[in-house]
């Protein structure tokens, strides 16, 4: 994610570099310290300072002749649509940042791309694979990981090569991005011969008991015998961009 960062934000620097004066780059963005998404949004906040702090140390992003050493604003946006728009509205006019990196979910991505796009300002996302978000006529949005169509793909590969004719089941979350995953897989797996043991009936709701705090429901569809591949959690399977 490091070097991706840098790549995708000294290309940006290059488009922009007439307007800026100085040898900093000031870069905003939210994260949820507070609310149901502080977990995974909180180390996505971490892995940005430790971007910032790598970068620094050696000098800065170098553009042509020129390094720009990277500094940060960053408010919590508690989780909340209605924050992110107004703290994204405050880093442009307020905090004068130059650039954006986006909050963490798809839901705080899309908002927070309202704004960046009334603003013209480029944003970079780090936290929202959902893809409708890029299907919108956005132009000052960037992605820079696989999309949630793919999102697994590569797992099922890995699974084919461990057993050519699995049956998988899966668990994912009641969410549109783990919704959005699950459904993909899915489909991939009927194109690819492979069967799901899941019944028609009407899925399990439970609580999570390890990811947030408000815990979120999570959407289990049994499996009516037991899977050859374990459950699947559309959303577990690593820290995801939601």
């Amino acid at each position: 994610m490091r070097l991706w960062l840098s790549t995708a934000l000294a290309a940006a620097v290059i488009t922009a570099s007439p307007a800026l004066a100085e040898d900093t780059i000031t870069i905003g963005f939210t994260a949820s310290q507070t609310g149901a998404l502080n977990n995974d949004s909180t180390a996505q906040m971490r892995g940005i300072e430790l971007w910032r702090d790598d970068v620094n140390a050696k000098g800065g992003i170098k553009v042509g002749d020129k390094s720009y050493k990277i500094v940060t604003v960053s408010y919590d946006d508690e989780s909340q649509n209605t924050r992110v728009q107004q703290l994204y509205t405050r880093l442009i006019s307020q905090d004068k940042a130059q650039f954006l990196i986006s909050p963490y979910s798809s839901g705080l991505v899309a908002t927070a791309a309202i704004i960046s796009e009334q603003y013209g300002k480029v944003m970079v996302t780090t936290g929202g694979a959902l893809e409708k978000t890029y299907q919108l006529g956005n132009k000052n949005l960037f992605q820079i990981y696989t999309g949630s169509s793919q999102y697994l793909a590569g797992a099922l590969a890995a699974l084919k090569e461990k057993n050519p004719s699995p049956k998988i089941a899966f668990v994912y979350e009641d969410d549109p991005f783990s919704k959005s995953v699950a459904g993909a897989v899915r489909e991939m797996s009927k194109a690819q011969g492979l069967t799901s043991p899941m019944p028609a009936a009407p899925p399990i709701s439970r609580r999570s008991s390890t990811r947030q705090s408000p815990r979120r429901p999570m959407r289990c569809s049994a499996a009516a015998t037991m899977p050859t591949a374990p459950p699947w959690p559309a959303s577990c399977m690593s820290r995801r961009p939601g």
